[in-house]
């Protein structure tokens, strides 16, 4: 009992010791601001204003305001001091817009950031076939099929949320046969909607085949920003990586922390949005 311990403490030993990565960092340095923004259709637009700390001390605000400037176009929309935190605005997102922000507070670099809006997107056609298939500890399954014209000549991306589960796509690969998702390669991640590029059909009408639908419910085609895209894609992995993922072999041999996106200047976090479109799945039996 007492060797085959030793052994164990020896295997894990050597496993820690062969996943240690060593990383040059700074113990000290700039501290910057960020705003983080995502500008959603038909909703007060929410500006989440901080700054950053030092990875060896505790946060701490001063208590001094932020001033935030927001904009569309040209036009300036808000001027306004706010403290650390949340502040929510009058003004909705919505419509096609190119938007942009400054947040500045004394002793930091003035903050920038800027995002242009897509068009809507319409959904022409949402159907799922039921059943199609069965699968074990799920049960009875269909196939959305969602219908709609991407833009000619432009680089598009989207999201989609809707009646569909992503726990049996994960859990269940073999059911996952669209090509566009596939090519995406966001499924390990335990992604909390589909989100994708047209790739795959710039400029044309595409049926998406989605297997792990539901036979009613509400679907959502968000057309997005590429900045949100990006950050969505970015913010998956990072917190697939950040969270327990079964059985302790796994856990050690979890990834490395991934690098957040952000399309902030002199600072950090997010500035982007997207229009939306939705309807009712018709069930076809």
């Amino acid at each position: 009992m007492i060797r085959t311990c030793i052994l164990l403490a020896l295997v894990l030993n050597m496993i820690f010791c062969s996943c240690t990565k060593e990383m040059e960092y700074p113990l000290t340095v700039e501290n910057q601001l960020v705003l983080n923004a995502i500008i959603k259709p038909w909703e007060p637009i929410v500006f989440h204003v901080s700054t950053t700390a030092n990875m060896l001390d505790d946060y701490s605000d001063d208590g001094s305001n932020y001033r935030l400037k927001f904009f569309t176009g040209s036009q300036l929309l808000l001027d306004t001091l706010i403290k650390n935190g949340v502040y929510t605005s009058e003004f909705y997102g919505g419509g096609v817009s190119h938007y942009s922000a400054t947040l500045e507070k004394d002793g930091f670099s003035t903050l920038s950031a800027e995002d242009s809006i897509p068009a809507m997107v319409f959904i022409e056609n949402a159907v799922c076939d039921y059943p199609t298939g069965y699968v074990q500890d799920y049960g009875t399954y269909g196939t959305l099929k969602l219908t709609f014209t991407d833009p000619i000549a432009t680089d598009d991306y989207y999201e989609l949320i809707g009646s569909f589960s992503l726990e049996m796509i994960h859990y269940q690969p073999e059911i996952l046969t669209e090509p566009v998702l596939k090519n995406e390669g966001d499924i390990d991640y335990l992604p909390t909607s589909l989100f994708f590029s047209d790739e795959l059909f710039n400029g044309e009408t595409y049926t998406l085949h989605i297997s792990g639908a539901f036979p009613n419910g509400k679907v959502y085609l968000r057309h997005t920003s590429k900045n949100y895209y990006l950050y969505r894609k970015y913010y998956t992995r990072h917190a697939y990586n950040q969270q327990f993922q079964g059985d302790f072999w796994t856990t050690i041999f979890m990834g490395e922390p991934q690098t957040m996106f952000t399309n902030i200047e002199n600072g950090y976090g997010i500035f982007a949005g997207y229009s939306e479109h939705s309807t009712n799945v018709i069930s076809i039996k």
